[in-house]
């Protein structure tokens, strides 16, 4: 018991102490406090209060005088503002009552324009699909009309310098019309024409020479597995264009890449074009890619219509050996929404190993046929997700 006793004296005197030191902190601070106090209430801080309150008073009476009129204008303005709103109601009424009378009639007016605006839009991909789809036939229109303007150029300006020849088949002498080329004496002219009968009917000129005519040879590929999915739809192959020069029939050559040559005497059988637009129908029906396809027409309507280019089909004569080069684009369209599907292009190269038509030929075949095929195959890779899901 004097133990627990004499351990709570010493703690009591431990506290004591403390809180000994914490008063006199406060005794300090609280001297401090009033140093300051003393300091703030003294006798020139009072003064300058004095002045400032002072001024502050003189400010005011001043500035009352200027609040009173700005208080009586806003007054007025609050009052004009009333009158105001007041004649505005009957204006604001009758407006409610227009836009509510005119808002059914422009509504309607609306649904109209837009319907109009529809239809304007449905005639013109529809009109958009005719007009491309025949561009080739209005080409070879345009072509031909130029060919028969140059023709009756032509025959103008012969008409113009030789009138006569609308009547008469020989010139009358005294309009005879110079001639710039030195005519041969009669005498030797009939020499001559002897001469050269003679040698016609003796053999010594040789045979008359003729075309040859030649035909591409396009094949199909093998038709694949009939478990194939093919893409549900229709579509049909326009007449694939070619370029003027190779409307001519005649073989072409190049011995430079700008040079165009023509064999005079081997010619095609049938137009390129055509020939490459049936072999690509067919190998389209060999892939079975879709479930009809059928040549255009211009009267049916299928959902997708493929329209192709024969770029080149030429013998090359320069680099490295001979060579033949064949090279077809296309773009599939969707006729129904008018746009373009797929667009790609092919081309392929064969080496002619002898000097020869009937090589150059058979390799022009070929490199054709490998254009078809990687037409085909470029098109199925990248258009099959957007005919499928249609």
């Amino acid at each position: 018991m004097q133990r627990k006793v004499g351990a709570l004296a010493d703690s009591a005197q431990a506290t004591l102490v403390t809180v000994w030191k914490d008063l006199n902190d406060i005794t300090g601070d609280s001297r401090q406090l009033l140093a300051n106090l003393n300091d703030a209430t003294g006798t020139a801080n009072r003064r300058h209060l004095a002045a400032i309150l002072t001024h502050s008073d003189t400010m005011i009476a001043d500035l009352s005088p200027q609040i009173n009129r700005i208080t009586e204008r806003v007054l007025k303005l609050t009052k004009d503002a009333d009158i105001v709103v007041g004649k505005m109601g009957p204006t604001v009424d009758n407006a409610d009552q227009t836009i509510t009378a005119i808002r059914e009639p422009t509504q309607a007016d609306l649904a109209q324009l837009e319907k109009t605006i529809e239809e304007a839009r449905g005639l013109i991909s529809s009109l958009e699909v005719p007009v491309w789809a025949n561009s080739q036939n209005t080409t070879y229109t345009m072509e031909n009309l130029r060919m028969a303007t140059d023709n009756l150029n032509d025959l103008t300006e012969s008409v113009k310098e030789r009138p006569w020849s609308l009547v008469r088949v020989k010139q009358p002498k005294d309009r005879k019309v110079p001639n710039k080329v030195k005519q041969m004496p009669a005498k030797k002219l009939a020499l001559t024409t002897i001469c050269t009968l003679m040698l016609l009917i003796t053999g010594c000129v040789g045979k008359v020479r003729y075309s040859t005519y030649y035909t591409l040879a396009l094949a199909p590929a093998m038709k694949p597995d009939v478990s194939t999915p093919h893409w549900r739809a229709a579509v049909a192959v326009r007449r694939f264009e070619t370029p003027m020069y190779l409307r001519q029939g005649r073989i072409v050559y190049r011995e430079t890449p700008d040079q165009i040559g023509f064999y005079e005497y081997h010619r095609w059988a049938a137009d390129p074009g055509a020939a490459v637009t049936t072999a690509f129908i067919e190998s389209l029906r060999s892939a079975n890619t879709f479930s009809t396809v059928a040549p255009y027409d211009g009267q049916d309507r299928p959902e997708y219509l493929i329209a192709g280019r024969l770029e080149r089909l030429d013998e090359i004569d320069y680099g490295d050996g001979i060579r033949v080069e064949a090279k077809l684009s296309a773009v599939l369209m969707n006729l129904r929404t008018g746009s373009i599907v797929w667009s790609g292009d092919a081309t392929e190269t064969s080496n002619v190993t002898r000097r020869d038509l009937n090589a150059v030929v058979a390799e022009m075949s070929l490199a054709l046929q490998g254009s078809i095929n990687g037409l085909l195959s470029n098109m199925e890779q990248q258009s099959g997700t957007q005919v499928s899901a249609r």
